[in-house]
């Protein structure tokens, strides 16, 4: 029981602290040199269910 009691605070701080470690530091973050350019690909859709995602081709019968 002891054992446990010890070990559990521990346990907690390394668990909540695991995701403020994975951060990636600011100055390690490079700019791209390329734009980023945003296109419009199709408009006047009511929601995203009405595109068709997969290939053009026609089923074999």
């Amino acid at each position: 029981m002891r054992r446990n009691v010890i070990s559990m605070p521990f346990l907690l701080g390394t668990a909540a602290a695991m995701p403020v470690l994975a951060q990636e530091r600011r100055d390690a973050v490079v700019e791209g040199t390329m734009p980023f350019t945003q296109d419009v690909l199709i408009e006047g859709l009511e929601g995203p269910w009405e595109v068709t995602w997969g290939t053009d081709a026609t089923p074999a019968a």
